[in-house]
């Protein structure tokens, strides 16, 4: 989550040459798709389970990822209709993931489950997440690109290979 959430706008702006007000845009749209998965969010539980959601989520990233790679100048716009697989991947994943937390762990460890949860989630993984996104961003190459593209690819890829 976080190559996107801390260098997408980058992306944009800097690289594309997209406003401020299409990262608006794109955060409207992604936010309108999370809200119906969360309230769905126990049906979806009963019908696919928390493996099936996972595996969704990651599916829905390496597609968002891998066309944010693809977007130029002339077609930056396009971020708008890759954003509703943010709300699959965050919506289903978080969804599931507290809910495993919730049907693992037993009640008297509840709090310390979600803390834990939390914690991987907001703080090891943002903080992994930024240093080697930036880093990468910064200085990597891969596929023949650098920068925002070959950030993308590379999410792309590594979310693909945690499917197979």
């Amino acid at each position: 989550f976080t190559v996107v959430e801390k260098f997408i706008f980058v992306f944009i702006i800097k690289e594309l040459g997209g406003s401020q007000s299409l990262c608006g845009y794109s955060v409207a749209v992604n936010v309108i798709f999370e809200v119906p998965i969360f309230h769905f969010g126990d049906a979806l539980l009963r019908t696919l389970g928390h493996e099936a959601m996972v595996l969704l989520s990651l599916l829905a990233y390496a597609l968002r990822v891998f066309g944010y790679s693809c977007l130029q100048p002339h077609t930056v716009w396009a971020l708008l209709a890759l954003e509703p697989l943010h709300g699959i991947t965050y919506a289903l994943s978080w969804t599931a993931a507290v809910d495993k937390v919730k049907a693992e762990v037993p009640a008297a460890w509840q709090t310390s489950g979600m803390l834990l949860l939390n914690s991987a989630m907001w703080c090891a993984g943002r903080t992994a997440g930024s240093l080697l996104g930036g880093s990468f961003l910064q200085h990597g190459r891969a596929f023949g690109h650098s920068g925002g593209r070959a950030l993308y690819l590379v999410a792309a890829c590594a979310s693909a290979g945690l499917i197979a």
